[in-house]
């Protein structure tokens, strides 16, 4: 286990420091904003699995994040009105992402704020890709929409 700041300049280098290149089984990344972005720019591995955070507040449709920024810290953006509301992306720029990177979706967590990609060439019988939209069935998730959402709406967010 290692302890440094990730962006999307340095992901690679760390990942190489520390003797991971080429395959890999799993890559998590859970970051509370640059998720996206940090994704984005991995190419010293090519994991199998991929499970990332996304923000569910952002519904299934809108392809949105927020935008890159190296220094970004969730507690800077912290006020009663944007506390965990606005940091990452939403499921379907993540979609968007997965499937220029060679991956599909094939499902979410219970609670649906973090999502599983499998490549491509892996398993497409055993693990079919899911729509995003079959994915936000949880009360959080229209909790989040109809009442999280609204506080940060007018925020700066990146059509992906």
């Amino acid at each position: 286990m290692v302890s440094e700041f990730v962006t999307a300049e340095n992901v690679n280098q760390i990942l190489e420091r520390h003797d991971l290149s080429g395959e890999i089984d799993l890559l998590s990344i859970d970051i509370d904003g640059m998720d996206l972005w940090v994704w984005k720019a991995i190419n010293a591995v090519r994991p199998r699995v991929v499970v990332i955070e996304f923000q569910d507040i952002l519904g299934a449709h809108r392809s949105v994040s927020i935008p890159y920024d190296a220094d970004f810290r969730a507690r800077d953006y912290s006020t009663n009105r944007t506390m965990n509301n606005y940091v990452g992306a939403s499921l379907a720029a993540m979609v968007k992402l997965g499937k220029e990177k060679g991956y599909r979706l094939v499902g979410v967590n219970r609670m649906a704020f973090n999502a599983f990609f499998v490549r491509n060439d892996l398993a497409p019988d055993l693990l079919p890709e899911v729509k995003a939209q079959d994915c936000l069935k949880h009360p959080w998730n229209d909790y989040g929409a109809r009442f999280r959402y609204p506080e940060v709406e007018d925020m700066n967010w990146v059509k992906i």
